[in-house]
C-alpha cells in the first residue's frame, strides 16, 4: 500500500477494502487450522474462502462508509465493520440454499387422509375376515398368551371378533387399539409388538380372492402411506408444541441466553424420552435424518459453542453482562471527551458480543427450522451443501475483527 495517502473517495475506498482482504484471507487460513473451526472451514474451502473475501469487501465497504460520515468516530467504525462483514456471510449463507417448500401441517393432514379414504370400502370376505381373527389367535397362543396373563391383547382380539366382516381400514382401527393398548403397555408390550406384527404380515398375504371389491395391492399401499403421512404430522406437532413452549418460557425470562437453553431443553425431552435406538417400545420413529438434526440442537457444535461464550458478553443475555454495556459507554464516553481512540476498545466486548448471540440464535433456529421441515418431507435431510464452511467464515470474522 502506497505511503501517500488517498485523494478521493474513491481512493479512500480502495485501500479500505484492500486492506480488509490483506488482512482477511490470511487470517481466514489461520482459522481454518484451528480444531473447533477447521472441520467446517475444510469441507468446501473455496466456499469458505469465497464468503471470507465476500465478507472482506462488504466489510471495508461499511466501514469506510462510517469513515465517510464520521471521520473520528472508531466506534461507529467498527460496528459498521462487524455488521456488513457479518450481513454478507449470512446473505451468502442464504443463497446458498435452494429446495422447494415443505408440505404445510394442513397438507400432511389432507393428504393422510385422502390415503385413508381409499381404504375403506374394500372390503374382505367372510373367511379372508375370520382368517384375520383366527390368525391373531393363534399368535396370541403361540407366544404362550390367555386372557389372564395377557388380558389387553385378549381384550383386543375380542373386539375383532364382534366384527364378522372387515375393511382394510377396519384392519387399520384394530392395530391402532393393539399399538396403544397392547404394544405400549408396560406388561404386554412384547406381545403387542407380536402381534402387530401378525397383522402386517396379513395384510402382505392379501390376495383378490380376499375382498369383495376394490384392488387389495393398491388399498394396503394407500394405508401403508396414510400411516407415514399421519405419523409425519404427530411428530411435526410434537416438535411444534416443544418450540412454542420454549418460546413462552423465554418471553416470561426475557433475556436471549434462556432462548437458547429453553430450545435446547425441550427439543432434549423429546430426544430423551422419545427416541431410543436400542428399546422398540419406547422409540416414537424418528427417522435417523430427524434424530441426527435432534443431535445438532441438543448437543451445539463447537461453532455454536464458540458463539455463545461470545454472546454471553451481550448486554441482552442476562443482568450480569449489562456491566459491559456500562463498560463500553463509559470507554465511548471517555474516548470522545479525551481523543484518546484507546478508550474505545471498552465498547468491543459488548458490539461483538451482541453479534455473537444473534448469530448463536440464528444457527439454533436454523437448526429447529431444518428439524420441522425434514418431518415434513418424510424424514429425509436434504445434502448438506457450502453453508457449513460459510458459517465458518461469518466466525473467523468476528474471531479477527478486533484485530483489525
Amino acid at each position: 500500500i502506497s505511503d501517500v495517502s488517498p485523494q478521493t473517495a474513491g481512493q479512500r475506498y480502495a485501500r479500505r477494502v484492500g486492506q480488509e482482504v490483506g488482512f482477511g484471507a490470511p487470517a481466514a487460513l489461520t482459522m481454518a487450522a484451528l480444531p473447533g473451526l477447521g472441520p467446517m472451514a475444510q469441507s468446501n474451502l473455496p466456499a469458505y474462502m469465497g464468503a471470507s473475501t465476500a465478507s472482506d469487501v462488504a466489510a471495508g465497504t461499511a466501514g469506510q462508509t462510517a469513515r465517510e460520515i464520521a471521520p473520528e468516530s472508531d466506534m461507529l467504525d467498527l460496528a459498521a465493520t462487524l455488521a456488513g462483514g457479518s450481513t454478507a456471510g449470512l446473505a451468502m449463507a442464504n443463497a446458498s440454499k435452494s429446495r422447494p417448500a415443505a408440505p404445510t401441517r394442513e397438507e400432511i393432514g389432507a393428504e393422510a387422509g385422502r390415503l385413508y379414504d381409499q381404504t375403506k370400502g374394500v372390503s374382505l370376505t367372510d373367511d379372508a375376515s375370520a382368517e384375520y381373527l383366527n390368525r391373531l389367535q393363534q399368535r396370541l397362543e403361540m407366544e404362550g398368551g390367555d386372557a389372564l396373563s395377557h388380558p389387553k391383547a385378549s381384550a383386543q382380539i375380542r373386539r375383532v371378533e364382534k366384527n364378522p366382516r372387515m375393511d382394510v381400514y377396519g384392519i387399520e382401527q384394530s392395530r391402532r387399539k393393539i399399538r396403544d393398548n397392547v404394544a405400549r403397555n408396560a406388561d404386554e408390550g412384547a406381545m403387542g409388538r407380536e402381534l402387530l406384527s401378525e397383522i402386517e404380515g396379513y395384510l402382505d398375504s392379501l390376495t383378490p380372492q380376499d375382498i369383495t371389491s376394490g384392488n387389495a395391492d393398491e388399498a394396503v399401499t394407500a394405508l401403508r402411506q396414510a400411516r407415514a403421512a399421519a405419523h409425519t404430522g404427530y411428530k411435526h406437532d410434537t416438535v411444534r408444541d416443544a418450540l412454542d413452549t420454549a418460546k413462552r418460557r423465554t418471553e416470561r425470562a426475557g433475556t436471549g441466553g434462556s432462548a437458547l437453553n429453553n430450545t435446547t431443553q425441550e427439543i432434549e425431552k423429546i430426544y430423551r424420552n422419545e427416541v431410543s435406538r436400542s428399546n422398540p417400545q419406547k422409540s416414537a420413529g424418528y427417522t435417523p435424518d430427524e434424530v441426527a438434526k435432534m443431535e445438532e440442537i441438543v448437543f451445539p457444535s463447537t461453532y455454536e459453542r464458540n458463539l455463545q461464550r461470545l454472546g454471553r458478553l451481550s448486554p441482552t443475555t442476562g443482568a450480569h453482562s449489562n456491566t459491559s454495556l456500562l463498560g463500553g459507554g463509559a470507554g465511548i464516553t471517555a474516548g470522545a471527551t479525551t481523543g484518546n481512540p484507546l478508550f474505545y476498545a471498552a465498547a468491543v466486548p459488548p458490539v461483538v458480543g451482541m453479534i455473537a448471540e444473534g448469530l448463536a440464535r440464528r444457527a439454533k433456529s436454523k437448526h429447529t427450522d431444518e428439524l420441522v421441515d425434514i418431518i415434513a418431507r418424510g424424514g429425509a435431510a436434504e445434502p448438506k451443501k457450502s453453508s457449513e464452511a460459510i458459517r465458518a467464515s461469518l466466525v473467523a470474522q468476528l474471531m479477527t475483527a478486533g484485530q483489525r
